[in-house]
């Protein structure tokens, strides 16, 4: 019995064993599979580039279906309903008229009670404003407190010698400074003491 020189299993009437015969399978399959990839590839690029091109007319012929001849185009409701004209299907069109949007937004009951409460809790928040009379940082910050209605007690900081004590505690020297019911900062940003007194004012609902 012959026998494969590679393999050394018996060989067929063809002169191949076994694993050749699976070897030579294999490389064929191979070798159909190289061959077909490129006509995958350009099916691909082929099938895109169909598409892309069914979209374009389609976009061309959506195109092509607008009305043509700018504002002449556009139909005149008004003009249409004094004239009498009637269209096809019912009666002549009604005028146009701009809808009046109001854009005020309605508060609930309940939404105006809580922010009228929050007024009257902000006029009971105790301020005290830590200034120099000569800073000119001092004078926008009593008239924004006075604009709003926020009692405050202005303290001297170089005059009262107690208040100046107080106020180095926490301000790092720096004007305006204030005690905002117990809230104490040193800030020219009425935003930040706007939201202190705010914030104190909810605290004391909340009492």
């Amino acid at each position: 019995m012959q026998r494969c020189g590679v393999h050394g299993l018996a060989l067929a009437p063809d002169g191949k064993c076994v694993r050749c015969r699976a070897d030579d399978e294999a490389a064929v399959a191979e070798a159909y599979d190289e061959a077909r990839a490129p006509a995958r590839e350009r099916g691909l690029r082929t099938g895109l580039i169909l598409i892309g091109v069914g979209c374009v007319l389609g976009g061309v012929a959506w195109f092509a279906s607008l009305p043509r001849g700018g504002a002449s185009a556009t139909v005149d409701a008004q003009s249409v309903a004094a004239s009498g004209a009637a269209s096809a299907s019912g009666p002549p069109l009604a005028p146009l008229v701009p809808s009046k949007v109001d854009a005020r937004v309605e508060e609930s009951p309940a939404a105006a009670e809580g922010n009228a409460a929050l007024e009257r809790a902000r006029t009971q928040v105790n301020v005290t404003l830590y200034c120099r009379p000569s800073d000119p940082a001092c004078a926008p910050v009593r008239q924004w407190l006075l604009d709003r209605g926020v009692l405050y007690t202005e303290k001297n900081v170089d005059d009262d010698k107690k208040a100046h004590a107080d106020w180095m505690l926490f301000s790092g020297g720096a004007v305006p400074a204030y005690d905002v019911d117990g809230q104490r900062f040193a800030s020219t940003d009425r935003a930040r003491l706007d939201r202190a007194i705010d914030y104190a004012a909810a605290r004391r609902l909340q009492r």
